[in-house]
């Protein structure tokens, strides 16, 4: 029986060392919305940017947790804007700004302040945002 020396073992340990160490590195996919006038919405590095739509929370859906993503596709009423496309996601998206590659769905409408926001990209990820001070504010 042959027993590896010290120094191969360690060759051999370390490709597996990086690989576990990496697996728990992948970042979720997410949205984020910036605090400028419009908002810019940026991307993690996991997140498939190639839908967004923006959706105006009138009354209540402004404090209720999850909607439906059936019920934002068929609200074209309620829907702030929404864009389809190839999109890299590395590349932020102004509002209102369709870009390279995309195309609007629907067109964008002015945002209101003080009303609140729900934003979904492909990834079916989402967050919200609130119109203060003409900036927009994320919504905790």
């Amino acid at each position: 029986m042959v027993i590896p020396s010290r120094y191969a073992r360690l060759r051999l340990a370390f490709p597996w060392a990086m690989i576990l160490a990496f697996q728990g590195c992948e970042v979720p996919p997410q949205v984020r919305v910036e605090p400028t006038n419009p908002p810019t919405f940026t991307f993690s590095s996991g997140t498939a940017a190639d839908m967004l739509l923006v959706y105006h929370l009138k009354g209540d859906l402004a404090q209720k947790p999850g909607i439906f993503l059936e019920n934002l596709l068929a609200d074209k009423e309620n829907t702030s804007w929404m864009i389809e496309g190839e999109h890299d996601n590395k590349i932020p998206i102004t509002y209102g700004v369709v870009p390279t590659g995309m195309k609007e769905t629907v067109q964008a409408k002015p945002l209101i302040e003080g009303e609140y926001y729900f934003v979904i990209v492909a990834s079916l990820v989402t967050t919200r945002f609130v119109v203060r001070n003409g900036v927009a504010e994320k919504v905790k």
